[in-house]
C-alpha cells in the first residue's frame, strides 16, 4: 500500500510540473517564420538583435539632385561619394510627401545614417525638404552635413499626409 501511495504522489507531481510548464504566462511569443502579408502586426521580440542594410550612393558632378522613394526605401546609408573637382556644395532634395510611398500612413517612420565619404571637409551637403515635407534639427545648421562626417535623417508620416524630418550632423570625434 505504501509503495502504490509513493507511486501515485510521483505521478502527481509530474503531472503538475508538466502543467506549470506548459501554463500560459500572459504574454505571448510566436516563432518568427512567414507572414501572411507584407506587414508584422504584432511585436516581434528578437534575442540576437536586428541588422538593418542597403546602401544608396550619390556619385554625382551635379550641384542639386532629387532623391526618390525607390531609392530610399531599401537603403539604411545614404552614402555621399567625392563630389566633382571645383564642387563645394550638393543640394540634396528629399521626395515630395505624395510620391514618398515607403512612408504610407500615419507614424510610419525611417531612418538613414547619411555617410559624406570621400569628400574634401570643405564641401558640404545641404539636405532640403521636397514638397509637403518639412525638416527639423538640433541647430539651424543641422541640415548641413559637411564632407568627411556622417549624419542621421529621421522621417515620418504626419496625420495630415506631410512628412516630418529630423536632421542631425555629426563631427568627427577622433
Amino acid at each position: 500500500m505504501k509503495d502504490a501511495l509513493v507511486g501515485v504522489l510521483v505521478v502527481v507531481v509530474a503531472f503538475m510540473g508538466y502543467v506549470f510548464a506548459t501554463m500560459d504566462t500572459g504574454t505571448q511569443e510566436e516563432p518568427l517564420g512567414a507572414f501572411p502579408g507584407p506587414e508584422i502586426l504584432d511585436r516581434v521580440i528578437t534575442r540576437g538583435g536586428l541588422a538593418e542594410g542597403g546602401v544608396f550612393t550619390i556619385a554625382t558632378t551635379a550641384s542639386s539632385m532629387t532623391l526618390k522613394d525607390r531609392d530610399l526605401a531599401t537603403a539604411k546609408t545614404i552614402s555621399i561619394s567625392a563630389m566633382g573637382a571645383g564642387q563645394a556644395a550638393l543640394a540634396l532634395t528629399l521626395p515630395a510627401s505624395t510620391t514618398w510611398s515607403s512612408l504610407p500612413q500615419n507614424g510610419t517612420a525611417q531612418s538613414w545614417i547619411i555617410d559624406s565619404v570621400g569628400t574634401a571637409a570643405a564641401t558640404t551637403t545641404t539636405i532640403t525638404a521636397g514638397t509637403g515635407v518639412d525638416i527639423d534639427g538640433i541647430t539651424a545648421n543641422d541640415d548641413v552635413i559637411n564632407g568627411g562626417v556622417s549624419g542621421e535623417l529621421q522621417c515620418w508620416r504626419l496625420p495630415n499626409g506631410d512628412i516630418r524630418c529630423i536632421v542631425n550632423e555629426y563631427v568627427d570625434a577622433g
